[in-house]
């Protein structure tokens, strides 16, 4: 995966971004988790293709205060 991925979509998504990730695939959540993305959900894998488990991770933009 490439390192410009995250600010990317950051600029193409301001408000915040939601993915998957399968649990298994420990450089992928490592790689997000670097970038700021936090769980918000777990998975058994009855929603994917492959019935592996998975995690919801999330970006949010940090709020600033005035």
């Amino acid at each position: 995966m490439s390192n410009r991925l995250p600010p990317a979509a950051r600029r193409l998504s301001p408000g915040g971004l939601t993915l998957h990730v399968f649990q298994l695939n420990t450089d992928a959540r490592a790689f997000y988790a670097h970038h700021g993305f936090t769980v918000i959900a777990t998975g058994d894998g009855g929603d994917n293709m492959e019935n592996l488990p998975e995690l919801t991770l999330r970006w949010s933009p940090a709020r600033t205060e005035n």
